[in-house]
């Protein structure tokens, strides 16, 4: 799944973090 889109279902908090775990 793509870090932008599950930002976009998961709301900032999750999103973001989980974009961070992915670069």
């Amino acid at each position: 799944i793509d870090g932008q889109a599950y930002e976009l279902t998961t709301g900032i908090g999750t999103g973001t973090f989980y974009r961070m775990i992915r670069e």
